[in-house]
């Protein structure tokens, strides 16, 4: 008896790809902070923290194939963005910087993309009446005004969620933080499937380690759902990243310190009733793992898996990209970057996952242009299908174990079986779904009734 494994070239299961490095001069913007965001052109957009023709950061436009990159806008006035951009009402593009504005305390900004039209919509003031110092984007609400955070000034000085229209008008804020809520939200905020505003500040509340709230569009309704408590006490402590709701009623979350003893960090969930909160990973960092997660998550495709980044953690602590089914039962780091090799390293956000299924993201440091004192790039993972191999095979009494690798997480394939190969005549005899690392195994029990068998894997 003999059986015969077709065995194809698998390369990485994430087809990791640097689409662009910021360089040769900083002309062209350095040290992307803000997460990509996709518009409605298929384009994707985002800001750079330095760079431009004034060194105080960028607002650029590129392919998703990473050609026809365009500095849209460089700032003037508003500087250091930390956040990336939204296309909102109307097509235009919205979105916040940390610093500039008359009173140093950042400004929102609207902008056209083909990059015309820039306008303040709002100059941050820096007094109570104010917020000041907007390290998250805007995001706009199911009633068309755009909403926000700041990590200082409102009545306390502790941080404010404020809103205003598109084009500027009725700003206000709905909420101020007063400690034992939060203090200083430096997250954007999400707008739940209930109708309700989601996020986290950083420190404040019970145990001044940070706080998961709501609030309603009209600031009504205020609610802490987590009063985070460190280390030892399995929990998370310092969230920087902000929420995502994947699933019916589930928020998802990372905190830069707490979990284990090593107090590295956390994956966390929560009911958005503020039930059911549980730490569903703990970095440990090392070769083998991320830490001092920064940034949030991002639901796949089709739901059931989440990606996320840390700048921090990996074979040369340059940072991790992860998926996480949302369960928690299944954790793997997918790519470890690499700012020796020409790879980008510290990523700080989400990545993105595009309207071609293809994830992007950015690094705040690396790539090949370095040297010259310009750094970061844009990278692509999963921008073409899997190739799965046969890479592994044991035969017993009972039929064969087959393994295979070079899938896509959570990718579905069918296991194909045929007895002579001059016709090509195929039998589907199984599927199976690869796990986080692109791994999955299949066993044929008929194997032994066939003298040869040839196998293969296709994805459906």
């Amino acid at each position: 008896m003999a059986w015969c494994v077709i065995v194809f070239a698998a390369p990485a299961q994430t087809n990791y790809q640097r689409i662009f490095s910021f360089g040769p001069s900083a002309i062209q913007g350095s040290a992307p902070r803000g997460q990509l965001g996709e518009a409605s052109d298929g384009f994707l957009y985002g800001t750079t923290y330095q760079g431009g023709s004034n060194n105080l950061g960028t607002v650029f436009k590129i392919a998703k194939n990473g050609s026809g990159f365009t500095v849209l806008w460089n700032f003037p006035n508003g500087m250091f963005p930390t956040a990336g951009v939204i296309e909102g009402p109307g097509g235009a593009l919205y979105g916040t910087t940390s610093g500039g504005g008359t009173s140093n305390a950042g400004i929102a900004f609207k902008l056209q993309k083909n990059g015309t039209g820039f306008a303040v919509l709002h100059d941050f003031a820096s007094f109570t009446g104010d917020g000041n110092t907007p390290l998250a984007g805007l995001v706009v609400g199911t009633n068309g005004a755009l909403y926000g955070a700041t990590a200082g000034g409102g009545l306390s000085n502790y941080g404010c969620i404020f809103t205003l229209s598109p084009d500027g008008s009725g700003f206000s804020i709905i909420h101020s933080f007063a400690g034992v809520d939060g203090t200083s939200p430096v997250a954007g905020l999400i707008q739940g499937n209930s109708g309700a505003l989601y996020g986290t500040a950083k420190t404040g509340g019970s145990n001044d380690l940070g706080t998961v709230f709501a609030v309603a569009l009209d600031g009504g309704n205020y609610s802490v759902l987590h009063h985070f408590a460190g280390k030892g006490l399995n929990d998370g402590s310092l969230p920087l990243g902000p929420l995502v709701e994947a699933g019916p009623g589930f928020l998802f979350g990372t905190t830069y310190n707490g979990g284990s003893a090593a107090d590295l960090g956390t994956i966390f969930r929560i009911n958005t009733n503020g039930t059911g909160y549980g730490v569903l990973h703990s970095f440990q960092g090392g070769a083998g793992d991320g830490s001092l997660a920064v940034a949030g998550l991002s639901p796949a495709s089709g739901g059931g898996l989440l990606y996320g980044t840390t700048p921090h953690g990996g074979t040369s602590d340059g940072g991790v990209f992860f998926g996480l089914s949302a369960d928690g039962a299944s954790y793997s780091v997918l790519h470890t970057f690499n700012s020796n090799v020409g790879d980008g390293s510290f990523p700080f956000v989400a990545p993105l996952v595009g309207s071609d299924n293809a994830i992007y993201g950015s690094t705040y440091f690396g790539g090949i242009y370095v040297t010259n004192g310009v750094s970061g790039t844009l990278f692509r993972l999963f921008s073409g299908p899997p190739q799965v191999a046969i890479t592994g095979i044991a035969s017993s009494s009972a039929g064969l174990a087959l393994q295979f690798s070079g899938g896509a997480a959570g990718q579905t394939s069918r296991i194909q079986a045929a007895t002579d190969l001059s016709t090509e005549v195929w039998q589907v005899i199984g599927t199976n779904s690869a796990a986080l690392d692109g791994t999955f195994n299949f066993f044929d029990n008929a194997a032994s009734n066939y003298s040869v068998r040839f196998y293969r894997s296709v994805s459906p």
